[in-house]
């Protein structure tokens, strides 16, 4: 057990070293994740301004009628970075893991304020709150500003799909959580790392009970949790980890319609944990998705069966993306023994996007 725990922890560590070294030596080389797009926007929700990142897709510019997935990130300024050069590298290359999608960082000025569902009077120990939480409570306002404000700017700007993924950490997980439970708005898939369940003496955790017997539509959930260090006065390691373990363990025992994986990381802490969820959320939503055109008897049916597993259990219908098509067609074009089946993936690719202009050069080259 000892040399296991070790190798995990050696595991992220070369995982986090590698994404600190690619995220710097992106913008030294070809291989650079795409110039997001920054701005500043007034919420008067919250009557304050918010920062938005957001990172548009490789092949955005390259494929004018395609659409894609969205994911709404909170704490943009904390892990829109990581997040961006995890999501490309996951969506790259000949056996990609994941779709490629749209990332959008929210970063605001008062996540105390913003992240909290309730107003906190007291302490765990029923000490009085520090004063940065006297502002806590505004969760709903900020719920507004991203449901009726924030999406609909990003949907009438940006060819999405309709698939949204959310991902919070800490605060940022406990809104998530709050928004899943008492079904405020609407996601496709939820990413939620170490939700700060000791918020307010245990309030959403307390609530468990009555919030689970309700009826939910489908969804998908990943949870990754740790033991959390020791911020607010009155919270300790064994009761942070214990209230998130109790919350998943009843959320799989529960949620019959939920698409549900959560995972404990005994290696990690509380700020770090937010490495391996979030890489390993992402392949769980697509899980199936990364397959290789290398296996024997790799044709456009096996590849067409994946998609349709994987839209079964995330109860949305997804399609290859025109940049896997692009891959798979030239890949198979190198050989005279395979071009039958670059001709396959192209006919497809034109079925599938007759208003693209991208794969004129390919049925050019496979016609002679």
């Amino acid at each position: 057990m000892k040399q296991r725990t070790a190798f995990s922890r050696y595991k992220y560590r070369i995982i986090h070293t590698f994404l600190l070294l690619f995220i710097w030596s992106s913008q030294q080389t070809a291989f650079a994740v795409s110039e997001g797009i920054h701005k500043t926007v007034f919420s008067p929700e919250i009557n304050d301004s918010i920062r938005i990142d957001i990172q548009l897709p490789d092949s955005y510019e390259r494929f004018p009628d395609q659409n894609y997935p969205v994911m709404y990130l909170l704490d943009g300024d904390f892990y829109f970075d990581y997040a961006a050069a995890t999501s490309q590298m996951l969506s790259r290359g000949i056996q990609p893991f994941t779709p490629q999608f749209i990332l959008v960082g929210i970063s605001t000025n008062d996540r105390f304020r913003d992240f909290t569902p309730t107003n906190a009077k007291l302490n765990n120990d029923d000490t009085p709150v520090p004063p940065n939480y006297h502002v806590s409570g505004g969760a709903d306002r900020f719920t507004q500003f991203l449901t009726t404000t924030l999406k609909p700017q990003i949907e009438a700007n940006y060819r999405t799909n309709g698939f949204n993924m959310l991902f919070g950490h800490s605060f940022g997980g406990l809104y998530a959580m709050d928004l899943l439970l008492h079904q405020k708005a609407e996601f496709n898939a939820w990413l939620i790392a170490d939700p700060s369940l000791w918020w307010d003496k245990e309030h959403l955790f307390r609530d468990r009970e009555d919030l689970l017997k309700r009826t939910f539509k489908p969804t998908t959930v990943y949870i990754g949790y740790t033991n959390s260090i020791s911020i607010p006065p009155g919270i300790d390691t064994t009761l942070m980890a214990d209230c998130n373990r109790t919350m998943t363990e009843q959320l799989q025992a529960t949620m019959k319609n939920f698409h549900l994986q959560t995972r404990f990381y005994p290696e990690c802490s509380h700020g770090s944990v937010v490495i391996p969820t979030f890489y390993d959320g992402l392949c769980f939503f697509f899980e199936g998705y990364s397959i290789n055109p290398k296996l024997e008897g790799f044709n456009l049916a096996m590849l067409l069966k994946t998609y349709q597993t994987i839209s079964e259990r995330i109860h949305f219908k997804l399609v290859p993306q025109q940049d896997q098509l692009e891959t798979l067609v030239r890949f198979f074009m190198r050989t005279p023994q395979t071009r039958a089946q670059a001709k396959e993936f192209l006919n497809f690719w034109q079925e599938q996007y007759p208003q693209s202009n991208a794969w004129v050069k390919y049925s050019q080259k496979l016609s002679n």
